[in-house]
């Protein structure tokens, strides 16, 4: 008796299918443990007083993102979640600003809310900075800071521009990685 091609084709498309199903499963099932690895590593920063006070994610600071409470870390998430939709399903124009301005206003409002320190740089003065940078006798990490910093405040990049979502960016892709927000 040779094969139905019917029989055949629907024996394929039922091996896709749950081939399917299977790697679906197992993409929850990463994205779960990776959750899970995150929070244990949050666990044990926030019980090690190894954190440096100036560790940030983007412009937020992780100290005190690792002392929020479970209620207002997944309140937080929500907001992520809000953001994350708002910025790249339903941005709230087609013109760059008005994303800009959405993001840099609710990344702001969220870390202010839950007592977090946040510098999205808007505010920033590029000149100290870039004393700060120009000194050879810095440390490294401190030049590179005020390289970035000095940056931020640079007129041309303000006045249109602002570098604060850049900033608001990172803090957003930040906080997603770390929550396990996808």
């Amino acid at each position: 008796m040779e094969p139905n091609p019917n029989d055949e084709l629907r024996r394929l498309r039922n091996d896709v299918e749950r081939l399917s199903f299977e790697a679906q499963r197992k993409e929850r099932e990463v994205s779960l443990l990776t959750g899970v690895i995150i929070r244990l590593e949050t666990d044990l920063v926030r019980n090690s007083d190894s954190t440096p006070p100036q560790a940030t994610i983007g412009g937020a600071n992780l100290r005190d993102l690792l002392q929020l409470s479970q209620q207002a870390l997944m309140a937080l998430d929500a907001d992520i979640r809000l953001m994350r939709r708002k910025v790249l399903c339903r941005a709230p124009t087609n013109l760059a600003e008005g994303v800009q301005d959405f993001l840099t206003k609710a990344m702001r409002e969220a870390m202010i809310r839950r007592g977090v320190e946040y510098d999205d740089g808007a505010d920033c003065d590029w000149k100290e900075p870039w004393i700060i940078y120009q000194r050879n006798g810095q440390a490294d990490d401190t030049r590179l800071l005020a390289l970035r910093d000095s940056r931020r405040g640079v007129p041309s990049r303000v006045v249109g521009g602002r570098y604060d979502i850049t900033v608001a960016c990172d803090t957003l892709i930040g906080l997603s990685r770390w929550r396990g927000i996808h």
